[in-house]
């Protein structure tokens, strides 16, 4: 079912200005917002990831950010983003691997 194209448009604009601004709660939630218009968006779902992570809200911008993979599993800034929060977590294999993924893609 498509969304209103008018409201996610508006939803990342305030999303993008609040991340410039580096207001990350205001733009978790405008992406957030953006993401019920098209749940499956993936600048969206990329863009709340990041928030989480300036939020220090790492276990949410890790399901943020698998599922930008999974929406999107060649997707360089995908999986820079999904390896950045395993990382950060301590997930080291699992960010090893996500690494190694994106060295695959870079190559081909």
């Amino acid at each position: 079912m498509a969304g209103n194209r008018e409201a996610y448009a508006r939803w990342m604009r305030q999303a993008i200005e609040h991340s410039q601004q580096g207001e990350w709660a205001a733009a978790a939630q405008a992406y957030r917002r953006a993401l019920i218009e098209f749940p499956t968006n993936l600048a969206a779902t990329v863009g709340l990831g990041k928030a989480w992570i300036e939020l220090g809200q790492l276990q949410l911008a890790l399901k943020a950010c698998e599922r930008a993979v999974q929406l999107a599993p060649r997707d360089g800034l995908a999986l820079a983003s999904l390896a950045d929060v395993q990382e950060r977590l301590g997930l080291l294999s699992e960010a090893a691997a996500t690494y190694s993924a994106m060295a695959e893609l870079a190559v081909q």
